[in-house]
């Protein structure tokens, strides 16, 4: 509720303070982008890695918690002097909502490498204006070892997925280099694009990123950006899982355009509400939370959000790239129904995280859900 950010110890001992971005907002999703145990994927099993590296990267989006007053400007001025002040109060209105506007659609970023000092830059569209933005809904993380670079990505309330390659360089600072923007789309039934918004997202094993959409709340905003390489998805609210991993696999910067996206899977059993939370398995599955509506838990096994179409078709194929069409694009395998699904106890929560076994080569796991001010715990 301040708009900042504590960092604490273990211990619970508080660290520092981050300041938020500007007042009127307060932080909704924080990503770790370097430092601590990095999870290095494989086959869908995770290995804690630790960051020798003393570089530490957080990135914080925040949302607009200023309530406007709809009736300050009602009374009509009686004289000269009282314009003016309304004029001045309109003024600076209008400069503060720009600004709040600009904080919602922005990322903020704190470094420090090698702990010399605390750095901080804020991470914005490359045109720095409002036009062909949206506000940021969540954040998510792409993790690639092998060159020493993170994908930070963001996705806002039109659909729109920006990405940001971040690289340490030997400068002893962190390089964001903005790639571009995907827009998922759906058809309609006159063939034209519809927007999603982007609700939550999670990083999977082997560069594939899982994001739940729903469908756009209505706007007088263009629901498309002209800007956008656009992907098309089979589903407004669904979960749909994306294949980054070309874009990781490339040590240089290069834009989305170039290296392209595949669109893997959907998965459409939440039919109630959208995803709001999900966390990869272990064995490499994922689990989906739906919304009050909904209200379960959701179980896909890990062949159900796996690449199958690669073994008959060249990767080239499934490219979407700005000037590709929706008529030539490969469509991703629809799955409607879960290996499992978990009602009950547990019902709606708003996170989910695995708890592995502390015993070495065990295959157990526990599932911590967050519910209100209670996280239930899932064997």
């Amino acid at each position: 509720g301040r708009g900042s950010i504590q960092l604490w110890t273990a211990d619970a001992n508080p660290i520092v303070t981050l300041p938020g971005a500007i007042s009127g907002t307060s932080p909704a999703s924080l990503q770790c982008v370097f430092g601590g145990p990095n999870n290095v994927k494989s086959c869908g099993y995770e290995t804690p890695m630790i960051d020798t590296t003393l570089t530490i990267c957080l990135a914080a989006r925040f949302e607009v918690t200023r309530q406007s007053n709809p009736s300050q400007f009602l009374l009509a001025p009686q004289n000269e002097a009282q314009r003016q002040r309304r004029a001045d109060a309109v003024a600076l209105e209008r400069i503060v909502l720009e600004g709040l506007a600009k904080a919602a659609r922005g990322i903020q970023v704190w470094f420090s490498v090698g702990l010399e000092g605390l750095s901080t830059k804020l991470l914005e569209p490359p045109t720095g204006d409002l036009e062909g933005t949206a506000p940021i809904t969540c954040l998510a993380t792409l993790f690639d070892s092998s060159n020493n670079s993170q994908i930070l990505v963001a996705g806002d309330d039109r659909g729109g997925i920006r990405l940001w390659k971040a690289q340490l360089t030997n400068d002893d600072t962190i390089h964001f280099n903005h790639l571009g923007l995907v827009q998922v789309v759906t058809n309609s039934d006159n063939d034209s694009a519809v927007s999603c918004s982007v609700v939550c997202m999670e990083a999977l094993s082997g560069g594939r990123l899982a994001v739940s959409t729903d469908t756009v709340v209505s706007t007088n905003q263009p629901a498309l950006f002209d800007v956008a390489a656009r992907v098309s998805v089979q589903a407004s609210r669904g979960v749909h899982v994306f294949d980054f991993s070309g874009l990781l696999a490339t040590p240089t910067v290069v834009s989305i355009a170039t290296t392209g996206i595949k669109a893997i899977t959907c998965l459409t059993g939440h039919t109630k509400d959208a995803v709001i939370c999900m966390c990869e398995l272990p064995d490499g599955g994922l689990l989906t939370g739906g919304g009050k509506m909904d209200a379960t838990l959701q179980m896909w096994s890990r062949l159900q959000i796996i690449d199958q179409q690669t073994t008959s078709k060249q990767e080239d194929d499934y490219l979407v790239t700005i000037e590709d069409d929706f008529q030539n694009q490969i469509t991703s395998i629809v799955q409607s129904e879960a290996i499992k699904t978990l009602t009950g106890d547990v019902g709606y929560v708003f996170a989910l995280t695995v708890l592995p076994d502390s015993k070495d080569n065990s295959d157990y796991y526990a599932i911590a859900a967050a519910r209100y001010n209670t996280i239930k715990i899932i064997i």
